[in-house]
């Protein structure tokens, strides 16, 4: 036996079941029913003489309050007339759909149970490793409260279809109906939202990290969308060469951190802070930016009008700038994932 196999048979003997953790992990979660009447045209003069036809999708959410408050996808719920969630063995509650946004796929739901809900607690996914360990929980076709495992298969994702922010790749069984259920690490934490599959391929799910989600759940629950902010400069990866020279550090899976300023709107928010192309922002908010794809949802989901510092390094020297958000002047929003990109599908049946 070499070296690697007994390290990883050391490591599988000392993993500890997760039978103690799974009644907490699968509380906080329920199912997500929701109903949507189609007709054969859109013409509203001849509209009322087609038959209509109610097309239903099944999903998951995450119970993130104890009054009531449900995380879920916005593509389980786009256009639906009907919402219902099924909380433990209880029988089907209506939900109001309280907030959407379908740009990044989530959407908030309310449910009155009449008494306290367990709610989940919310990790960080900023902390997970390639390799770590993760928990999925959903109701794929239908099946309540199924509970996968697998391990973060890759982070930062950019499929440029559905939500537009990096995601988590995993290897935990994901399959239709676990859209809108939690992935969680073996605290029992949720680090993040299952939302898409590529069609036809096995051990290749997709999650919207928590951290992200975080971010946006302020809007969310005080006006039931986001407005995205502005800040007027255009990012790209650093090159190798030039990080090299000025010392950029390189994350995991070879990822160089920082993000390298392209270009800045004149009379922007960046413009007037004074930023300039060739230069590097290392750090937004206070946040260390350790991939060029991890800027542009930071700075999107800043609320306009915050003020925001920033660490920039320019001509090998480490600079402060503070800026004050504009807001985004149009923000086209996508229709979920996997319209418009052949092989990607939401994680969520529709019979």
């Amino acid at each position: 036996m070499t070296a690697l196999a007994a390290a990883l048979c050391a490591t599988l003997l000392a993993t500890p079941s997760l039978a103690p953790k799974v009644p907490h992990m699968t509380a906080p979660v329920v199912n997500v029913h929701a109903r949507r009447v189609l007709t054969a045209s859109s013409l509203p003069f001849i509209r009322d003489l087609l038959p209509h036809e109610t097309v239903s999708a099944v999903g998951s959410g995450i119970i993130i309050s104890s009054d009531g408050l449900i995380l879920t996808n916005h593509h389980i719920i786009r256009g639906s007339t009907d919402v219902r969630v099924s909380i433990g063995d209880q029988h089907d509650l209506p939900a109001r759909v309280v907030a959407q946004d379908p740009s990044l796929d989530v959407a908030l739901l309310r449910v009155s149970a009449g008494h306290p809900l367990p709610k989940a607690k919310l990790g960080s996914s900023g902390r997970m490793r390639v390799g770590d360990y993760v928990v999925a929980v959903g109701n794929p076709f239908g099946l309540s409260h199924t509970v996968t495992s697998g391990i973060v298969s890759a982070q930062g994702r950019v499929l440029h279809v559905g939500p537009d922010v990096p995601l988590i790749q995993t290897d935990a069984p994901i399959n239709p109906g676990n859209s809108g259920g939690p992935l969680y690490d073996l605290h029992g934490r949720v680090v993040g939202l299952n939302t898409a599959i590529v069609a036809g391929a096995s051990g290749i799910g997709f999650a919207l990290p928590i951290d992200v989600i975080k971010r946006a759940l302020p809007q969310l629950e005080s006006q039931g969308h986001i407005t995205r902010g502005f800040a007027g400069v255009r990012v790209g990866v650093v090159p190798a060469t030039l990080a090299r020279a000025i010392g950029l550090p390189t994350e995991v899976e070879g990822k160089i951190a920082g993000a390298l300023v392209e270009r800045v709107v004149p009379g922007s928010p960046s413009a007037k802070a004074g930023l300039l192309p060739g230069d590097v922002i290392l750090r937004w908010d206070g946040r260390r930016i350790d991939s060029a794809e991890n800027l542009p949802w930071l700075v999107e989901l800043t609320p306009p009008g915050t003020e925001v510092r920033i660490t920039i390094l320019r001509d090998h020297t480490s600079l402060e700038r503070r800026l004050k958000m504009a807001t985004l002047p149009h923000k086209a929003g996508s229709e979920g994932p996997g319209e418009g990109r052949p092989g990607l599908a939401p994680a969520t049946p529709t019979p």
